[in-house]
C-alpha cells in the first residue's frame, strides 16, 4: 500500500456560498464537510444499513483547562468521535444538523474529559504490566470504529503581504494516517478554503481516494447549490503524492 495525498482549494465564491449555506441551515462548515465525506464513503465503499458512520475530530482544549495555556507550545487537543445515521434517502442538511448536535454533545465539559481520563488510567495500568495484549486493547478502544479523521484549523490569521512578497496559499500540515485510515485537513486563508485528503490505497492505486474526494465535493456542491461544477469537484486526477509504504 502507498499513501495517497490529494490537495485542492475552493474558489473564494464557493467558500463564501458554503459558509452562507451552513448559517442558513443552522449547522457548521465542519459538520457539512464531514457529512459530505461520510456520504461519499457510504456510496463508494458501502455501509451496512442501520450502522452509524463516524468521524474523529481533534478538539482544541487550550481555553478549557483550569489554567489556560494561551499560546504556549504543546499538543493541547483531545480526540472525539461523532456518529451519524447516513442511510440512503436522508436529506443532507438533516444529517449535517444531526452531526453538529452530536459533536456539541461529545464536546461538553464532562464528556470531553472523561474519555481522556479513562485513557490515562488504562495507560497507567499498562505501564505496570507492559502487556502487549493490554496495549492492543487500549489502542482499539481509543481509535477503532472511525471512518475518517477530519481536522478543521479554521481561518489562518496571517498577513497576506510581506513587502514585495505575497502569501498565496496555505496547505494543511502533513499527517500520516494509520493503515486503512483516512485523514482530511481543512484550512481557510485569504477567503479560500483549502483541503488535504490522505489515504492508504491498496496496491498503491490512488483512484479510490480520488473518487471519494470527487464524490464528497459533488455532494457538498449539490447541497450548497453551486451553480456550476465547483472547482474542488474536478473529476480529472489532481496532483497526487504517493509517500512510500508503511513498514
Amino acid at each position: 500500500a502507498a499513501l495517497t495525498m490529494l490537495t485542492w482549494a475552493l474558489t473564494e465564491a464557493d467558500t463564501s456560498s458554503l459558509i452562507a449555506a451552513c448559517k442558513r441551515e443552522q449547522t457548521t462548515v465542519h459538520a457539512a464537510i464531514c457529512t459530505a465525506f461520510l456520504v461519499a464513503l457510504r456510496d463508494i465503499e458501502g455501509k451496512s444499513v442501520g450502522s452509524l458512520s463516524k468521524v474523529q475530530s481533534p478538539v482544541n482544549i487550550r481555553d478549557r483547562l483550569t489554567m489556560p495555556v494561551g499560546d504556549a507550545f504543546g499538543l493541547f487537543i483531545l480526540l472525539v468521535q461523532t456518529g451519524v445515521d447516513c442511510r440512503p434517502g436522508r436529506e443532507f442538511w438533516d444529517m449535517a444538523r444531526e452531526f453538529k448536535q452530536r459533536l456539541e454533545q461529545a464536546t461538553s465539559e464532562t464528556r470531553l474529559f472523561v474519555r481522556a481520563l479513562l485513557g490515562q488510567k488504562l495507560m497507567e495500568k499498562w505501564a505496570k504490566t507492559k502487556s502487549n495484549a493490554e496495549l492492543s486493547r487500549i489502542l482499539r478502544l481509543r481509535w477503532s470504529g472511525c471512518d475518517i479523521t477530519v481536522s478543521n484549523l479554521g481561518r489562518i490569521k496571517l498577513p497576506k503581504q510581506y513587502g514585495s512578497l505575497r502569501l498565496e496559499e496555505i496547505y494543511s500540515p502533513f499527517v500520516s494516517p494509520a493503515r486503512r485510515e483516512r485523514t482530511l485537513l481543512i484550512t481557510t486563508f485569504n477567503e479560500q478554503m483549502a483541503m488535504t485528503f490522505m489515504s492508504w490505497a491498496a496496491g498503491g492505486n490512488p483512484m479510490l481516494a480520488e473518487r471519494i474526494k470527487a464524490e464528497a465535493m459533488l455532494q457538498l456542491g449539490a447541497a450548497v447549490g453551486w451553480q456550476l461544477q465547483p472547482s474542488a469537484a474536478n473529476i480529472e486526477p489532481p496532483a497526487t503524492d504517493r509517500v512510500g509504504s508503511p513498514q
